[in-house]
């Protein structure tokens, strides 16, 4: 198949993106990545981008600040004009790769053409995701408040699947003056119209480690959170730089990692000099 690796960004430069873009291209060297800008890059990352082969795109957009809900109308218009088989949607500030995606991808998807990272908490015993919840569409929180939460920032998909749901991810956000409804959207849509197409991952399934829900030491045993006490599956270890689930199975992706200290100084060790 061919991939695509898609993320956006505005207000970057080579230092908030190099931990992306340098763990990928350690796990891997062929497939295309795309970073859509709604500001513009310096000289360095410029020629950091060229010398990692990844290719960016400046778009030019007024409403570019509200990036969590603009970035799905400048992925559906990309996909309307550009082929891929498989698409990744990845958030470019906090995520690394540990393995790569797109094995995951050929040995575990099956018949689903949409996959789902789990934040592995309830969305009634996460407070910010109740709260965005409500105040994006309240009305259907009852429907929503026993699921889990899933990740808005590392999903993927079939791209035919992936333009479409972002079509409807913009479509539902842009009525809202809420700032970022992006999340609700997404987790209302994959557990409606497209609940069969799903791949629900969770922590087992080794697709993504949410580090916000299960590794953030400001929320696990700490009022008013105490997320340790309601997540859904045992927590992740860090063990010699590696993060692993519960099974002793190394994540593909690490999301979040800047939120553990632990985690962020190991990379920003690792990466320091690049």
């Amino acid at each position: 198949m061919k991939y695509l690796y898609l993320t956006s960004c505005y207000g970057y430069n080579w230092e908030n993106i190099k931990n992306w873009i340098i763990s990928f291209r350690e796990v891997n060297k062929n497939d295309d990545v795309l970073i859509i800008t709604y500001t513009s890059f310096d000289q360095q990352t410029i020629e950091k981008l060229k010398y990692y082969n990844i290719k960016f795109l400046y778009e030019q957009n007024s409403s570019y600040k509200r990036i969590v809900v603009e970035r799905f109308k400048s992925y559906s218009k990309l996909l309307d004009k550009i082929k891929y088989d498989f698409v990744y949607l990845f958030d470019l500030g906090d995520i690394i790769f540990q393995k790569n995606p797109s094995e995951w991808v050929e040995n575990k998807i099956g018949n689903k053409k949409i996959i789902a990272g789990s934040e592995c908490i309830k969305y009634k015993d996460e407070k910010w995701a109740e709260n965005d919840f409500k105040q994006s569409y309240g009305y259907f929180f009852e429907f929503i408040k026993n699921k889990p939460t899933f990740n808005a920032g590392s999903f993927a998909g079939f791209s035919e699947k992936i333009k479409d749901l972002c079509m409807n991810i913009y479509g539902m956000s842009h009525q809202h003056q809420y700032f970022a409804p992006d999340q609700a959207a997404f987790n209302f849509l994959i557990q409606t119209a497209y609940k069969d197409d799903v791949f629900y991952a969770k922590f087992e399934d080794e697709w993504c480690c949410q580090c916000g829900t299960t590794l953030d030491p400001t929320k696990m045993n700490i009022e008013p959170y105490n997320f340790s006490t309601v997540v859904l599956e045992p927590q992740p270890i860090f063990i010699d730089g590696i993060v692993k689930n519960h099974l002793n199975k190394e994540f593909y992706i690490i999301h979040q990692y800047n939120r553990v200290p632990e985690i962020n100084e190991f990379y920003k060790i690792k990466y320091k000099n690049l």
